[in-house]
Protein backbone atom coordinates (compact mmCIF):
# COMPACT_ATOMS: atom_id res chain seq x y z
CA UNK A 1 0.00 0.00 0.00
CA UNK A 2 1.28 3.43 -0.95
CA UNK A 3 1.16 6.81 0.73
CA UNK A 4 -2.18 8.59 0.02
CA UNK A 5 -1.82 11.99 -1.66
CA UNK A 6 -3.85 14.62 -3.44
CA UNK A 7 -2.36 16.35 -6.47
CA UNK A 8 -3.70 19.74 -7.48
CA UNK A 9 -2.80 21.00 -10.97
CA UNK A 10 -1.94 24.69 -11.18
CA UNK A 11 -3.80 25.59 -14.37
CA UNK A 12 -2.36 29.12 -14.40
CA UNK A 13 1.24 27.85 -14.62
CA UNK A 14 0.48 24.73 -16.66
CA UNK A 15 -1.83 26.01 -19.38
CA UNK A 16 -4.42 23.64 -20.83
CA UNK A 17 -2.32 20.47 -20.68
CA UNK A 18 -4.58 18.25 -18.59
CA UNK A 19 -8.27 17.49 -18.50
CA UNK A 20 -8.43 17.34 -14.69
CA UNK A 21 -7.70 19.86 -11.91
CA UNK A 22 -7.04 17.52 -8.98
CA UNK A 23 -7.04 13.86 -8.12
CA UNK A 24 -6.38 11.41 -5.31
CA UNK A 25 -3.68 8.78 -5.64
CA UNK A 26 -0.87 7.01 -3.83
CA UNK A 27 2.88 7.30 -3.96
CA UNK A 28 3.80 3.74 -4.94
CA UNK A 29 7.51 4.01 -5.58
CA UNK A 30 10.66 5.98 -6.24
CA UNK A 31 12.72 6.11 -9.41
CA UNK A 32 15.74 8.01 -10.74
CA UNK A 33 16.31 9.47 -14.16
CA UNK A 34 19.48 8.70 -16.13
CA UNK A 35 21.19 11.68 -14.46
CA UNK A 36 20.45 10.38 -10.95
CA UNK A 37 17.69 12.84 -10.04
CA UNK A 38 15.04 11.31 -7.79
CA UNK A 39 11.33 11.17 -8.59
CA UNK A 40 8.25 9.56 -7.05
CA UNK A 41 5.73 7.41 -8.90
CA UNK A 42 2.06 8.14 -8.18
CA UNK A 43 -0.80 5.83 -9.08
CA UNK A 44 -4.13 7.62 -9.49
CA UNK A 45 -7.19 6.01 -7.91
CA UNK A 46 -9.05 6.49 -11.22
CA UNK A 47 -7.83 6.64 -14.80
CA UNK A 48 -6.97 10.21 -15.84
CA UNK A 49 -7.46 11.91 -19.19
CA UNK A 50 -4.62 13.92 -20.67
CA UNK A 51 -4.69 16.27 -23.62
CA UNK A 52 -2.27 15.02 -26.28
CA UNK A 53 -1.13 18.19 -28.04
CA UNK A 54 0.35 16.29 -31.00
CA UNK A 55 -2.73 14.22 -31.84
CA UNK A 56 -5.24 16.77 -30.48
CA UNK A 57 -7.11 14.04 -28.62
CA UNK A 58 -7.43 12.78 -25.09
CA UNK A 59 -5.36 9.83 -23.82
CA UNK A 60 -5.91 7.83 -20.62
CA UNK A 61 -3.35 6.99 -17.95
CA UNK A 62 -3.02 5.97 -14.31
CA UNK A 63 0.65 6.57 -13.45
CA UNK A 64 2.47 9.86 -13.00
CA UNK A 65 6.02 10.78 -12.10
CA UNK A 66 6.44 13.77 -9.79
CA UNK A 67 9.36 15.77 -8.45
CA UNK A 68 9.66 18.89 -6.28
CA UNK A 69 9.56 22.07 -8.35
CA UNK A 70 12.30 23.64 -6.24
CA UNK A 71 15.59 22.11 -5.11
CA UNK A 72 14.78 23.52 -1.65
CA UNK A 73 11.67 21.33 -1.30
CA UNK A 74 11.49 17.66 -0.42
CA UNK A 75 8.52 15.34 -0.87
CA UNK A 76 9.52 13.58 2.33
CA UNK A 77 8.99 16.76 4.38
CA UNK A 78 5.30 16.57 3.52
CA UNK A 79 4.86 13.52 5.71
CA UNK A 80 6.14 15.55 8.68
CA UNK A 81 4.03 18.59 7.73
CA UNK A 82 0.96 17.17 5.95
CA UNK A 83 -0.79 20.56 5.90
CA UNK A 84 1.92 21.97 3.59
CA UNK A 85 1.27 21.93 -0.16
CA UNK A 86 4.54 21.11 -1.90
CA UNK A 87 5.07 22.62 -5.39
CA UNK A 88 5.80 19.83 -7.90
CA UNK A 89 6.45 19.11 -11.55
CA UNK A 90 4.14 16.43 -12.94
CA UNK A 91 4.78 14.09 -15.87
CA UNK A 92 2.56 11.36 -17.24
CA UNK A 93 4.09 7.93 -17.75
CA UNK A 94 4.23 7.06 -21.46
CA UNK A 95 6.01 3.72 -21.07
CA UNK A 96 4.81 1.50 -18.19
CA UNK A 97 8.05 -0.52 -18.29
CA UNK A 98 9.51 2.09 -15.92
CA UNK A 99 7.39 0.49 -13.20
CA UNK A 100 9.82 -2.46 -13.13
CA UNK A 101 12.98 -0.36 -13.35
CA UNK A 102 15.19 1.62 -10.98
CA UNK A 103 15.85 4.32 -13.60
CA UNK A 104 14.04 5.84 -16.54
CA UNK A 105 14.81 7.86 -19.62
CA UNK A 106 12.99 11.17 -20.06
CA UNK A 107 11.50 9.85 -23.32
CA UNK A 108 9.43 7.44 -21.20
CA UNK A 109 7.46 10.29 -19.59
CA UNK A 110 5.79 13.42 -20.86
CA UNK A 111 5.87 16.61 -18.79
CA UNK A 112 2.49 18.20 -18.61
CA UNK A 113 1.90 20.29 -15.50
CA UNK A 114 3.01 22.22 -12.46
CA UNK A 115 1.01 21.59 -9.33
CA UNK A 116 0.96 20.87 -5.63
CA UNK A 117 1.26 17.69 -3.61
CA UNK A 118 -0.77 17.33 -0.42
CA UNK A 119 -0.52 14.31 1.85
CA UNK A 120 -3.97 13.02 2.87
CA UNK A 121 -5.10 10.52 5.45
CA UNK A 122 -1.96 10.96 7.56
CA UNK A 123 -3.62 12.55 10.59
Amino acid sequence: MGIPVEIIVNQKESGDQGVFNRFIGEIVGKIRDNNGKGYHIVEAKKSLSFADVNDRKSVEGTYLVITPKSLDDSLEEGTAFPEKDIPIGIARVLDNSIMESETFDTSQVGFFAIGYLRYVGTG
